[in-house]
């Protein structure tokens, strides 16, 4: 290779970084600020984790990553109108304050963060691409072509874009692979224990990561044998699990209510509308159609035939990816996303197989079939993006509704617009009633306080605010304000407006909303966060009181 096509892999890489970050940037300012219904959770976790308080959905690590960044935010915006002066030991506070009344700068600035994670792993795999493929020919051309692969995945789109850990844990997957195969096997230790430190800690980000930890294990095991693994094996499951211990904080600090969340999220998981079989579809398309045949097939023809000459790194790799694989097609309730932390595994082993392939033109055709079927689903998934209308809703309440004016959410909870003064109050009042209501049954503490997390989280938020603001809206919702906890302070009597989530049935949702039909009427239907990409958001029926319909 002369000195000047040596560079052609890197600029070609470079040509579909440029492609990748084009279509990511064009959605960077999509939503409402939010895409999903729980965003916000992440946000505010970033604020409660200052005071050892962030709610148990998302984990220490996760909350301290996107509360350095709101502080930073809060920093920056405070140095560039000269007003650093208001630094005081109320930071936390009143960058939460800030935030609530302005959220945008801080949810773009967590975005960014995460694209330069994105683009981090796209470093990463590289690097490890080149790890595996170091002695074979071209090998800077198949560690480009599995990073550009990888750079236009559409799931590293719908990852960096919501509030959710997956960005971050593929990350920190893809630096433990790359430093498992440079230990070699465990030969080198630092590089072998560094490994499981940061798998430990990936685990901490998303608990799917254990599966890496667990699996690599496994392929200690098939290359050493149990004997000559077993030294090796025990301290790199030990370092592993403290790390996942002190990253997630909560199974540490508070274990009862992790189970139970836990729990919760395989029982939310479940989602009845997915079938049986459902979860083939999805790992072909999470893997772009071509992958998964490649080395499920290829795979499985290469142990059988060529078992005794491959190289030991290799047959790693696609025992890797045969074991990964067959996980995922067990999950009957997979999403796509949950596979992006092993897709660089897959890549490698996928490319592999490819270069396997003597006929040049085949190679030629796999590849760019393979590279055609990434860029469509990446810029389908930016299309649909940009098509949604997440921000509907609160627009309309924005040009409709007066602040006193008092709206009642029946659905999730995703009106994501400051709360007046009003609403503060009774929102903590509603809370208090809750937590009061359980010590009037006589709960016992401890159903207590794994029950009731939500509310203690709401009220430290609230405490944060001082139960106080100069803007914003009146509302409540089912989910986190029943009519019940507003006795006294709100009644059915005084709501002017009910929002009302299409298709959404729970007994006391049913009762309400045939209530609500009676007394009100409905005048259009807006859109929330949430929802398939593509599909508009989330669609709520707006109800207004049947006095108050302005036609």
């Amino acid at each position: 290779m002369t000195s000047q096509n040596k560079y052609l892999p890197f600029v070609a890489l470079a040509i579909i970084a440029a492609i990748s970050i084009t279509l990511k940037l064009h959605v960077f300012f999509v939503g409402s600020p939010y895409v999903t219904i729980d965003d916000n959770t992440l946000y505010e976790a970033g604020f409660l984790v200052w005071f050892g308080e962030p709610p148990p959905q998302r984990t220490y690590i996760e909350s301290w990553v996107v509360g350095l960044s709101s502080i930073l935010t809060y920093t920056v915006k405070l140095a560039a109108s000269g007003n650093l002066d208001l630094i005081n030991i109320n930071l936390v506070a009143d960058a939460y304050r800030d935030f609530v009344s302005a959220p945008d700068q801080y949810i773009y600035n967590y975005r960014a963060l995460m694209l330069v994670a994105d683009f981090g792993t796209a470093i990463v795999l590289f690097f490890f691409a080149r790890t595996i493929f170091r002695e074979e020919p071209h090998a800077n051309w198949w560690a480009a072509a599995s990073t550009s692969l990888f750079l236009l995945s559409y799931n590293t789109l719908w990852c960096y874009l919501v509030a959710r850990p997956d960005t971050m844990t593929t990350f920190l997957v893809s630096l433990g692979t790359l430093l498992y195969y440079q230990s070699n096997f465990g030969d080198r230790k630092h590089y072998f224990y560094s490994s499981a430190v940061v798998l430990g800690i990936a685990t901490g980000f998303k608990l799917h990561a254990s599966l890496f930890v667990v699996f690599f294990l496994a392929d200690l095991i098939r290359q050493l044998g149990f004997l000559n693994s077993i030294k090796k094996a025990i301290p790199f499951g030990m370092l592993a699990l403290v790390a996942f211990f002190i990253a997630a904080g909560s199974p540490l600090f508070d274990p009862l209510l992790y189970i139970k969340l836990r729990a919760l999220n395989i029982k939310d998981d479940e989602s009845p509308w997915i079938q049986w079989g459902d979860q083939v579809i999805t790992v072909l398309r999470g893997t772009g159609y071509i992958l998964a045949p490649i080395v499920i097939g290829g795979a499985t023809f290469s142990f059988i035939m060529y078992r005794n000459t491959l190289p030991p790194k290799i047959k790693s790799i696609l025992f890797m990816s045969a074991i990964l694989l067959a996980t995922f097609l067990s999950i009957r309730q997979l999403r796509a996303y949950w596979m992006l932390p092993a897709l660089p595994i897959f890549l490698v082993a996928g490319i592999y197989l490819i270069t396997r392939v003597r006929i040049k033109s085949l190679q030629a055709i796999a590849l760019l079939t393979a590279g055609i079927i990434f860029f469509s689903q990446l810029y389908s998934q930016s299309h649909e993006f940009d098509n949604a209308h997440y921000g509907e809703m609160s627009k309309w309440v924005k040009d409709n509704v007066n602040s006193e004016d008092v709206i009642y959410i029946i659905g999730y909870d995703t009106l994501f617009l400051p709360w007046n003064t009003t609403s503060l109050q009774n929102r903590k009042g509603a809370y208090e009633y809750l937590i009061q209501k359980s010590l009037h049954e006589n709960e016992s503490y401890t159903h207590r306080h794994i029950r009731l997390w939500e509310e203690r989280a709401r009220l430290e938020l609230i405490s944060m605010l001082n139960v106080k603001s100069t803007s914003g809206f009146n509302y409540y919702g089912l989910n986190t304000s029943p009519l019940e906890s507003l006795q006294g302070k709100v009644e059915f009597s005084d709501i002017k407006y009910v929002l009302s989530m299409q298709n959404y049935r729970t007994p006391e949702a049913d009762e309400l909303l045939a209530r609500v039909q009676r007394e009100f009427i409905k005048i259009t239907t807006v859109n929330a966060p949430g929802g398939k990409a593509g599909t508009g958001g989330l669609p709520y029926d707006v109800y207004v009181r049947r006095k108050d319909d302005p036609k």
